[in-house]
């Protein structure tokens, strides 16, 4: 996030600081590539700051003449604007102080007045505002923003709070134009005039998300935050946070202290490509403290964005069973299971204690479904999940590859089968899901799960998260429930972005730059040929898609964000732009100008196969 000096003072502070002997040397050890990307520039094309802006306005219109700032620019905010989103609103305003200081040759002073008649810089709301207090995805009439600047005057209007947010994120991108990108292409130039011109903007997809797996490889508050930093440039709304997985559970429950000192860690890692099966025997593991949910929660939330929390049942539950044995349906991990012609004897298997997987996959042992111990355990991990994500509309519960082998033979599973009048074990994972959704109803919030969670029967008020391609989504969205896309194809970040020999191992597949940029969560005739008919039904219940990050093979914080960038900034423009509006070729010249703000945010790495859309073979 960025933090703004006075203006009377900032460019002294700049001069300053350009002139210390070990900024000049620093400045040497800089690859040149880091400014050379910046020379030759056609001044026309870039005469803007909107010609670098990612993702590209929906509608922009330039105007004769350039905004005059008086040396007293008076600012205006609608009050009920202002109570709503003070901190938003007060981002607004400082970004607009520093980056208007690039505009003039003089100093500015911004004075606030509750006069709009007197400003020459004023910021108008709805007349009806939503209710802050209900929880929910900002809807696209609460983040669209307009932009009018005259010679003599600047009149903005937003939606609701997240449209602040979004044109906190333009100004951004528009003071790294005027300190990074203007001085190459202006040289000669002390300040850059700002053009007159009419901007009106909103997203296509109301849901822009990005999702972290923590569990296979553990990052820190840190790297979490880094990643909302960048989230919040590129005007993405909402982290899923993936905190449990058969490989290790990563959020602190203080009640339940063995998923902090058992469950949290596992005695080994998978290394290298699956096929291999090759294991090195390091302790391994970590886990975000109540402070650091509660720290990272407050920063997504003054950045706007909302992260959804992801706690996976009745699968992926190998790391809580380690923890808690008497949660599965037999007690530990079967070592020996000897033949016998009564395959619900579980007495005739040998078994050992679980352990928190060291390997990838999935596993059979899951939450006994038939335990009422285990409803009471997730019922208090979600009561604590929820209070320290009180922004958060929704819980993801998971709800994909779960197998049902225990379950067949569990007689506590086949009797919750009798009793509750259910067929199969699809019907009882629906049954799981089903009362999971009702407590978690009951404090408030909606649960959201993987596609699996439509076998058996979709909950009531469930969100269906497509990943095995859209079909789960669009199947959702015909039953009226809304989805959210995530097709493994092309949003799976973890998949190569390059056929070159060079990548480093991924889990595979191929989901290059212009594939991202490309996709769209909403049906067309270029989708499933069964629900064309329905477009218009179905399109209001897909809320937006969201890239994923698994991290089986990134062991580290650099291959995360080398597997990410620049595929999360492809994302974001797809995502904002409605089709006839994508233009990957224009993207390409405007990304390309962004590295060196990657830079400033923690970003060292990315694809080296920056720009390459057609596969290499070797």
């Amino acid at each position: 996030m960025v933090h703004f000096a006075p203006i009377s003072t900032h460019k002294q502070r700049v001069k300053q600081w350009m002139t210390r002997p070990f900024i000049a040397l620093l400045l040497l050890s800089i690859p040149t590539s880091i400014f050379c990307q910046f020379q030759g520039l056609n001044p026309y094309v870039y005469s803007s700051p909107l010609s670098i802006q990612v993702p590209a306005p929906r509608y922009f219109t330039k105007s004769v003449g350039t905004f005059q700032a008086p040396r007293k620019l008076y600012w205006y905010a609608d009050p009920t604007l202002q109570n709503q989103a003070q901190r938003a609103i007060t981002l607004l305003s400082h970004g607009l102080e520093e980056m208007l200081s690039y505009t003039t040759p003089t100093n500015i002073t911004f004075i606030e007045t509750y006069n709009p008649k007197k400003a020459q810089i004023v910021i108008n709301g709805p007349a009806n505002y939503p209710n802050p207090n209900n929880l929910q995805i900002p809807t696209i009439e609460q983040q669209y923003y307009s932009l009018e600047i005259e010679k003599k005057k600047i009149t903005i209007y937003l939606g609701g709070v997240a449209a602040a947010f979004h044109l906190y994120s333009n100004l951004q991108q528009w003071i790294y134009y005027y300190t990074d990108v203007a001085p190459y292409i202006f040289p000669d130039q002390t300040y850059y005039p700002l053009n007159c011109a009419s901007i009106k903007d909103y997203p296509e997809s109301r849901y822009r998300g990005m999702h972290l797996d923590i569990v296979r490889h553990f990052f820190r508050q840190e790297h979490i935050a880094q990643m909302l930093d960048a989230m919040s440039i590129y005007k993405f709304n909402v982290l899923h946070l993936h905190l449990t997985d058969d490989q290790g559970w990563r959020i602190e429950i203080p009640s339940l202290p063995k998923l902090q000192y058992t469950a949290a860690y596992r005695n080994g890692s998978q290394i290298g490509p699956y096929k291999n099966q090759e294991y090195d025997t390091l302790k391994y593991g970590g886990f975000l403290t109540r402070n650091n949910i509660r720290f990272l929660v407050k920063k997504a939330d003054e950045l706007g964005i909302t992260i959804i929390p992801e706690i996976e049942m009745p699968g992926h539950a190998l790391a809580a069973l380690a923890a808690y044995p008497n949660l599965s349906c037999i007690g530990g991990k079967i070592i020996q299971q000897k033949a016998s012609n009564n395959p619900t004897n579980l007495a005739e298997n040998t078994i050992s204690p679980f352990e928190v997987a060291t390997g990838w996959g999935v596993f059979d042992d899951v939450f006994c479904a038939g335990n009422e111990e285990t409803f009471k355990f997730l019922e208090t991990v979600l009561t604590d999940v929820i209070e320290l994500f009180p922004n958060s509309p929704y819980i993801h519960i998971g709800g994909d590859e779960c197998p049902k082998t225990r379950w067949k033979s569990c007689p506590k599973c086949q009797k919750r089968i009798q009793t509750e009048g259910l067929h199969d074990e699809h019907e009882l994972q629906s049954y799981f899901i089903r009362r999971i959704e009702k407590f978690v109803n009951s404090k408030g919030r909606k649960i959201i799960g993987w596609d699996e969670i439509l076998e058996g029967g979709l909950a009531p008020d469930a969100t269906v998260m497509s990943w095995r391609g859209e079909l789960g989504g669009l199947a959702a969205a015909q039953q009226k429930h809304n989805a959210i896309m995530t097709p493994g194809k092309p949003l799976y970040f973890d998949h190569f972005q390059s056929k070159d020999s060079t990548e480093p191992h991924a889990i595979g597949g191929f989901n290059p730059l212009d594939a991202v940029y490309n996709y769209s969560p909403f049906p067309s005739s270029k989708k499933i040929i069964q629900f064309n008919d329905l477009q218009d039904t179905i399109s209001p219940y897909i809320l937006g898609a969201q890239g994923n990050v698994w991290t089986e093979y990134m062991p580290t914080w650099d291959h995360v964000q080398y597997m990410t960038n620049p595929r999360l900034q492809a994302l974001s423009e797809g995502l904002w732009l409605p089709d006839s509006r994508k233009n990957f070729n224009d993207f390409i010249q405007r990304i390309k100008l962004h590295t060196t703000l990657w830079s400033y945010y923690g970003i060292e790495r990315w694809g080296n196969h920056f720009f390459q859309t057609q596969a290499i073979e070797h």
